[in-house]
């Protein structure tokens, strides 16, 4: 939305947006509604104001920066008068490398319900995808998160039966463990960067081998840090 409030140069808009839906639930966004149910939802519609473009196309600027200090800046000024657009970008934030293990929130929880026992993919991600509500996590992307941590000299889990969901392909519902190294990272006595790598693009951000952490708080530059 950001994108488009950015790229259109419309003067009239309206937008619906909401984050519930009498009967359905958990709710996690319009794409659960049938036609008949989003069309429901245009009579609560709302116009955009000059004021949420403006502030849609800053969100937009700071998203896809190559400096994600300009997201926390972003979110620390702006009024956010766009509806769940703070939370969404807050979220955003908590695929940034943790501080305390190199995990990001996502494979933090996947890796703790691995530790408890859970190892079905589809459990898996329904389990994670139920503490993220708001967050928008697709089944191929938590995928591919997944399949980040099982590569390299010495992996984090490890696939014993079928296939990670991947695009126009059939999968058949893996199996996932541990490995030692998985669980000494989980524990925080390792880092998840000693063992795999891991280069996403997080918006405008390349970040390399978790350069960028996220805290909780703040979002600090690791080889500044040890300069």
């Amino acid at each position: 939305m950001l994108k488009l409030l950015d790229s259109l140069g419309l003067h009239t808009l309206y937008m619906v947006t909401t984050d519930s839906y009498p009967g359905i639930e958990p709710f996690f966004g319009l794409g659960q509604l049938s036609e008949v149910q989003l069309a429901s939802l245009e009579e609560h519609r709302v116009p955009i104001t000059t004021e949420q473009v403006k502030e849609g196309a800053g969100g937009w600027d700071a998203y896809s920066s190559s400096n994600p200090l300009d997201l926390t800046g972003w979110l620390h000024q702006t009024k956010c008068q766009l509806p769940f657009a703070k939370r969404a970008m807050k979220r955003h934030l908590d695929y940034y490398p943790s501080l305390k293990n190199g995990l990001n929130q996502v494979e933090e929880l996947a890796f703790q319900y691995m530790y408890d026992g859970i190892t079905s993919f589809h459990e898996l991600f329904h389990k994670v995808s139920g503490q993220r509500l708001d967050d928008g996590l697709s089944d191929l992307h938590f995928a591919a998160l997944l399949d980040q941590v099982q590569k390299g000299p010495k992996p984090l889990i490890k696939r014993t039966e079928g296939t990670l969901p991947r695009y126009n392909i059939e999968p058949e519902d893996a199996v996932i463990e541990l490995t030692y190294e998985g669980i000494e990272v989980l524990m925080e006595r390792e880092d998840r960067f000693d063992y795999t790598s891991a280069d996403w693009w997080l918006g405008g951000v390349y970040n390399e081998r978790g350069t960028w952490r996220w805290d909780g708080q703040n979002l600090i530059n690791t080889q500044e840090r040890q300069r």
